[in-house]
């Protein structure tokens, strides 16, 4: 099809449905098994999408069909979430997001939906240790590829407004953080904004090495 062998071709099967991205039908061609062997094709039409190639070979004949359903590419999201709530001011025609995301305690979960069935969606993870990491939504349908992006700022937690005591300052060896109601883990980043340690925490007083 196009010149493309068709996909799991077996002589010995005859009937073959092809998914062919473009807004014209292709163009199928065969070649027979023997040298002496003649090929007829009937190719597809907008009218009657079915191919049909007759082989010949010394008084015997056999058919073989190709079925082909004609996809018009289409490489943009229907929708875009996080944590399962669409994006504010989504469009399939924006490709360009930046979000103010509070809980990065938490991995956000981007989920994304294409518009074309026949499109595939790979969600690309980024560094989650960056303190403004960046999710890529790549979509594919035939040749088209088209890639959405999430850049993720982080936000302020409620309760980071809470008293936290870190000492001393400047630390060598050991940091105590007198840690507020409700917090659960502390993560310290270098002022290039890598993350350089990350440890669990209950209220009160904790020693991190």
């Amino acid at each position: 099809v196009d010149g493309v062998t068709v996909t799991g071709f077996d002589p010995a099967v005859t009937s073959y449905d092809v998914i062919y991205f473009g807004t014209e039908m292709p163009v199928v061609t065969a070649t027979p098994r023997s040298t002496i062997g003649e090929v007829t094709i009937t190719q597809p039409s907008m009218e009657n999408p079915t191919a049909t190639v007759v082989v010949t070979c010394s008084g015997l004949s056999k058919t073989y069909t190709v079925n082909i359903t004609l996809v018009e590419p289409n490489a943009d999201l229907a929708d875009l979430q996080v944590d399962g709530a669409t994006v504010d001011g989504f469009s399939p025609d924006v490709t360009e997001y930046v979000l103010t995301y509070a809980d990065m305690m938490n991995i956000p979960v981007v989920t994304a939906t294409p518009v074309s069935e026949y499109a595939t969606v790979e969600v690309i993870q980024p560094d989650w240790t960056n303190i403004n990491p960046e999710v890529s939504v790549v979509v594919t349908c035939g040749s088209l590829i088209k890639t959405y992006t999430l850049a993720f700022h982080v936000g302020v937690h409620e309760y980071a407004l809470r008293p936290v005591v870190l000492y001393p300052n400047p630390v060598t060896d050991e940091l105590t953080v007198e840690a507020p109601a409700g917090a659960s883990e502390v993560r310290i980043y270098n002022p290039a904004g890598q993350l350089v340690l990350r440890q669990s925490v209950q209220e009160g007083s904790n020693v991190l090495n």
